[in-house]
């Protein structure tokens, strides 16, 4: 059984190359944040940027598969510290640390200031919580696993999103025991389809939220992080 759980890792990226890009994508987002009179471009970039940041902090912080549509729609958020997400055909559920659900907060702000502007009308966005807006067009775009990819070549060829994933769990088997997890909340976490942790099933493992959430908290700030 761990054979297999580190057979699933070996693709895990380093510590040291995970800091260093999102070292890099946050500080080029912090170059595009807009002034207080910034035009409607400017705050599309700014916007659309963001939207790949906080799309692989989202991996990179709940193991959640980057394919189809990326991070989860809004309808199926249960307050802040959850919410679902379709994985492999099934609903499964994912855990969002402090750290993050700051960061959608203040994501569905700038949103919102965008909508604003270009008075876009509630039913005119997407299910999805983040999409991009066409910089042309001023159309609402879906975010894909294709663009996300075809994002992080910027910063570095050889990556893909989904190492972010290995990473995740990588993290949680060096560090997880601080935490009190084993490997069957590693397999929770990541959505293990054989280990019947969909919704409708979780009563079978007992929900260690505050245990999660904090673990979660710590991987954020392992990976040096920054606040939108």
């Amino acid at each position: 059984f761990r054979r297999v759980l580190f057979r699933s890792t070996s693709f895990a990226l380093p510590y040291e190359k995970v800091a260093t890009i999102f070292e890099k994508i946050q500080t080029r987002l912090e170059q595009l944040k807009p002034a207080k009179r910034a035009t409607i471009q400017d705050l599309i970039n700014y916007y659309n940027h963001m939207t790949y940041c906080l799309a692989l902090q989202f991996i990179a912080l709940t193991g959640a598969r980057p394919t189809h549509h990326i991070l989860f729609e809004r309808s199926r958020c249960f307050g802040s510290q959850t919410a679902s997400i379709c994985d492999k055909g099934k609903m499964r559920m994912i855990w969002i640390c402090p750290f993050l659900q700051n960061q959608i907060a203040n994501y569905v702000a700038i949103q919102q200031q965008i909508r604003l502007r270009l008075m876009l009308s509630e039913q005119h966005q997407p299910k999805t919580l983040c999409y991009l807006i066409d910089a042309t067009t001023y159309e609402p775009t879906l975010l894909t696993a294709k663009r996300i990819h075809t994002f992080l070549h910027r910063y570095d060829k050889t990556l893909r999103p989904y190492q972010f994933r290995h990473h995740f769990a990588q993290y949680l088997l060096e560090h997880g025991s601080k935490n009190n997890l084993s490997t069957h909340d590693l397999d929770l976490l990541m959505g293990h389809s054989r280990f019947g942790e969909h919704i409708g099933s979780q009563e079978y493992f007992p929900l260690h939220t505050e245990n999660y959430l904090k673990h979660l908290e710590q991987l954020a700030s392992y990976l040096q992080l920054r606040r939108f």
